[in-house]
């Protein structure tokens, strides 16, 4: 049998993913030892002595670190290429997120978590950069569509595992398995990832406040609001709350069944992926959003164990439909010239907005009650679906080059 056939079309199919692969498998692992303690990060809070309206402030703390960290890592990303970005920053981030598991009571912990978040933000720009260069522009769908199939695999089995693992030795420690992974894994990039950067780029001029104009206006804004709806929904700490207070689930329960609904979120991703290649990310964007306030609400007012897994179930579909066009869109909105710059800035300005909201997520949470954030995600996805079908029914598609 002649394999050599065969070893040129597993070489051409390499070339033809190029980075794919290595991101999409630290990047899993990364999520998955996340995921560990994630879902019960703000019950962790609590524990040290927390209150809600402390959780959420806590939450606008390490989110507004993010978005420093974010817009430095554009520059950077921009000024010394996608490697580094993608790499050293993974060295740091484990070791403040050590600090943070030997911390004995909130405050503590949550000046570890920032330092954590900020770092962690840096590569935030990066990861649609190496993935979006990676690939043609007719394969960018799939490409990303096949790492958040890996990424949500992995928030499959790392709530699975948390849920064993955190009743027996604490949300705490459980955490310093997670710093010791982001060092492998981090180590992993170092040896295998290549930069992805177009040779002979020529970083155009940018400013910050050139995400206030414009056609560049139009990303930040979208961001934004993509930014508040996650963080009140799926990133944010009310689903845990709500979950423990509302629907009375103990760590062990929320845990399994985030997993369980991230199982429908690892199948449905290569349909998501080829759904923004047919229909393209505006709508996907779009409508999903839409689906993911509409399944929070719906979740948090269930009272069964069936209705419960069913809204954990929707919200994660819907979320990995809005995460996957969201990375689709913010690569073929930006040239490469200021495409790492500009994803920092806007992001920057979008976990901004998001860290000023969750103090008033909170507060609203301990005055109107539990389903107040969920009432705002919805509000906000709603806002959302209005102006990106606007601006696709007027036919004004984003490609920004350069601010003029």
């Amino acid at each position: 049998m002649d394999l050599y056939p065969t070893r040129l079309r597993r070489t051409a199919l390499l070339q033809q993913w190029g980075n794919v692969p290595i991101m999409a498998g630290t990047s899993a692992v990364n999520v998955g030892s996340i995921m560990l303690w994630m879902p019960i990060l703000a019950l962790i809070l609590r524990d040290l002595g927390a209150t809600d309206l402390q959780v959420s402030i806590g939450v606008a703390a390490w989110t507004a670190g993010g978005a420093v960290g974010q817009y430095v890592g554009g520059i950077w990303t921009d000024r010394f290429g996608r490697f580094p970005i993608a790499v050293y920053p993974l060295y740091a981030a484990a070791l403040a997120l050590a600090f943070a598991a030997r911390m004995t009571s909130w405050m503590p912990f949550l000046a570890a978590y920032v330092i954590y978040s900020t770092v962690s933000g840096l590569q935030h720009p990066v990861f649609p950069a190496v993935i979006g260069e990676s690939v043609s522009s007719k394969l960018r769908g799939r490409a990303f569509g096949a790492v958040h199939l890996c990424i949500a695999t992995a928030t499959i089995i790392g709530p699975l595992v948390g849920g064993q693992l955190v009743p027996r030795f604490g949300g705490q420690n459980v955490m310093l398995v997670t710093a010791a992974i982001w060092l492998i894994t981090g180590a992993a990039r170092h040896r295998f990832l290549k930069e992805t950067r177009p040779r002979g780029t020529v970083l155009a001029p940018f400013a910050f406040v050139s995400v206030l104009k414009s056609r560049l206006l139009k990303v930040t804004l979208i961001s934004g609001a993509f930014q508040i709806v996650l963080n009140l929904t799926m990133w944010g700490p009310f689903l845990a709350l709500h979950a423990s207070d509302y629907l009375h689930l103990s760590r062990y329960q929320i845990n399994t069944y985030y997993a369980i609904g991230a199982c429908a979120t690892a199948a449905v991703s290569p349909l998501a992926g080829r759904t923004v290649e047919r229909f393209g990310a505006y709508r996907t964007l779009a409508v999903s959003c839409l689906l993911l306030g509409l399944s929070a609400i719906m979740w948090s007012l269930q009272g069964s164990v069936t209705g419960i897994i069913a809204g954990y179930i929707l919200m994660g579909v819907s979320f990995q439909f809005a995460i996957i066009s969201m990375d689709t869109f913010r690569v073929v909105a930006l040239d490469e010239g200021i495409r790492a710059r500009a994803l920092g800035a806007a992001g920057t300005i979008s976990m901004i907005a998001s860290a000023l909201m969750m103090p008033v997520a909170g507060y609203l949470k301990e005055i109107a009650g539990t389903l107040s954030p969920f009432i705002m995600a919805l509000a906000f996805s709603c806002v959302l679906y209005v102006a990106i079908m606007g601006l696709h029914r007027s036919g004004d598609e984003i490609a920004v080059r350069h601010p003029h």
